[in-house]
């Protein structure tokens, strides 16, 4: 070690914190220099490197984040919780080949649980057929498929993988069937959603889903949804940040993954307070720690009454597999 080099005391802490900020801020591109600084300085973790995937992949350097995410699954960490991301991007890159081998691979090295057997399984199973398909003519039957409701999970992110390469145009009709048929998955209406707005496809839809409906364009602006969903990351920040970080950043992958399956709606209660508390309560009790409700009471300024049904709300999504479903987003 170079001795004329000084370090700054509490450095890690203060890049964390900047990283943090940046990433509340929506700022990707400084969030990534910070992950990136705290690599140079070999003090990055799985969950700073796992920010930095995100932070690449909100920037649509997939590749890169591919890399990143693989570096990940197979370096020094071994990270199993960024297995399905790394699996989804190749997805979304549409290396098939790399989906089987990293399938059966982990598979052999027994990283993968008996419960996300089958639906690994099932992944293999597809993507060995496209795989094999690749350089024959698209299978429209099989891009229509993503707008069946009885197509699984599985079969349907395979097919949003073709549409996307694809000009979305040509299926108008069908998204606007989709997006009506309520019997739809809504992580996957998301995901469509999500990919009509990368291609900045200039038509209005009305999107059905959890019981509510919007009439949506894909390019425009969902200036009351980011404004909601904002307030709710800032008041668990104000919360946690201080007392809890780490608890902080597990709240705020939580609430986004529970947001995405309302987009590009949001919930019909949007008070924000009362959201906050909710991702509080639902974060302390699956790790199994002590709920002091006048605390909740006091530090998000709502009635725990009207707190109760919203935690009910997540866990039904729960029970729904909704949460099982986004992990291969």
């Amino acid at each position: 070690m170079d001795d004329n080099l000084v370090y700054f005391p509490n450095l890690k802490d203060r890049i964390i914190k900047l990283g943090k900020k940046a990433l509340e801020d929506k700022n990707f591109k400084q969030a990534l220099l910070y992950c990136d600084q705290l690599k140079e300085l070999n003090q990055h973790t799985s969950q700073t490197e796992l920010a930095a995937v995100a932070c690449l992949m909100e920037q649509a350097r997939l590749k890169e984040a591919k890399q990143r995410c693989e570096e990940l699954v197979f370096g020094a960490f071994e990270s199993d919780e960024a297995i399905d991301i790394y699996i989804s991007l190749l997805v979304q890159l549409y290396d098939f080949n790399a989906v089987q081998s990293t399938i059966k691979d982990l598979m052999m090295e027994d990283r993968i649980s008996k419960s996300q057997m089958e639906k690994y399984e099932s992944m293999l199973s597809l993507s060995t057929k496209v795989a094999k398909s690749e350089q024959t003519e698209i299978d429209e039957k099989f891009i229509k498929s993503l707008f069946d409701s009885s197509t699984s999970f599985s079969e349907q992110l395979l097919a949003l993988s073709e549409f996307r390469k694809n000009d979305s145009s040509n299926y108008v009709p069908e998204l606007k069937k989709f997006f009506l048929d309520e019997k739809a998955n809504p992580i996957i209406k998301s995901l469509v959603c999500f990919v009509l707005q990368e291609k900045q496809l200039n038509t209005q839809f009305i999107v059905k889903k959890l019981g509510m409906e919007k009439t949506w364009n894909p390019i425009e602006e969902l200036k009351d949804h980011d404004e909601f969903v904002n307030n709710v990351v800032k008041k668990l920040t104000s919360v946690l940040e201080n007392d809890d970080p780490s608890l902080l950043e597990i709240a705020l992958m939580f609430w986004q993954h529970f947001i995405t399956i309302y987009f590009p709606l949001i919930p019909s209660s949007h008070k924000v307070n009362e959201w906050g508390a909710t991702i509080y309560v639902i974060v302390h009790e699956n790790f199994d720690r002590f709920i002091d409700v006048n605390d909740v009471e006091t530090k998000f300024s709502v009635n725990y009454n009207e707190v109760e049904p919203l935690v009910s709300h997540v866990r039904d999504f729960e029970k729904q597999g909704l949460f099982d479903a986004y992990t291969l987003t």
